[in-house]
């Protein structure tokens, strides 16, 4: 018995696997017997497109950003951080990463999830509280990840934020360094017109409180407590009230 195959065309971008030779049915592979004037038996094998292998190579490309902007909020010292995506694929999160005052030194300092899949634009926003005191020049850039682990960084923005005064202040807390007890103290009553007074305290650690009131005695025992609660270092208190903010460095000992 002798076999040929017959009617194979070249086709662009398909390899064509064929393992063994059988007259019996396989998928979309099919034999025929031929008649022969001999006393052979002769097969021609009929291999539809369905059975070759399409060889396809993948290129993974940087997402596409409509916007991406960061923005300094002076009213609570923070810088806002947003970006939009035009659509996604497999799109698994990002890592917004930070320098100051240069290019050369970044760290991570947040992780957003991202939508995964997505036709439509997608917004993205993070704020960052962790300015210097100092000011300077805050850079920031994404680290893009896929869910295949493949990454790709964002451009470079950045920010410019004014260092904390030290001229005339509103207010003052005192003793300052202190070993827990403090008092905040006003000192021009004519920046104050009976608004609420909202302070945030951060300690050494990051941990933080929120305090609200109009009584300034309240706030002074409120921190005094987070003082005494917590460990020895510098500690920043930021105090809004109306359109006004300021920022006071305090040493527990």
């Amino acid at each position: 018995m002798s076999y040929r195959v017959l009617g194979i065309k070249p086709i662009r971008v398909y390899t064509c696997l064929l393992l063994s030779f059988s007259p019996l049915f396989i998928g979309n592979t099919f034999s025929k017997e031929k008649e022969s004037s001999s006393s052979k038996k002769e097969y021609e094998y009929y291999i539809s497109e369905a059975d070759t292998l399409k060889q396809e190579v993948f290129r993974i490309f940087p997402l596409e950003y409509l916007d991406y902007d960061a923005s300094y909020e002076s009213s609570n010292r923070t810088i806002k951080l947003k970006w939009t995506t035009a659509k996604e694929r497999d799109n698994s999160h990002f890592e917004v990463e930070r320098s100051i005052n240069s290019i050369s030194e970044w760290e991570t300092i947040d992780r957003i999830e991202a939508a995964g899949f997505s036709d439509n634009p997608v917004d993205y926003y993070f704020i960052d509280q962790g300015i210097p005191l100092a000011g300077g020049i805050v850079y920031y850039r994404l680290k893009q990840f896929y869910k295949s682990s493949t990454f790709f960084y964002s451009g470079i923005v950045s920010v410019r934020v004014p260092k904390i005064s030290d001229s005339k202040k509103a207010l003052r807390a005192f003793p300052n360094p202190t070993n827990g007890e403090i008092k905040l103290e006003i000192l021009d009553r004519e920046k104050f017109q009976g608004q609420e007074i909202r302070v945030r305290v951060i300690n050494p650690l990051g941990e933080e409180e929120d305090y609200s009131s109009m009584d300034f005695n309240f706030i002074s025992s409120k921190i005094s407590s987070f003082l005494q609660r917590s460990t020895r270092g510098i500690y920043i208190l930021e105090i809004n009230w109306g359109k006004d903010s300021e920022w006071i460095k305090l040493i527990k000992n």
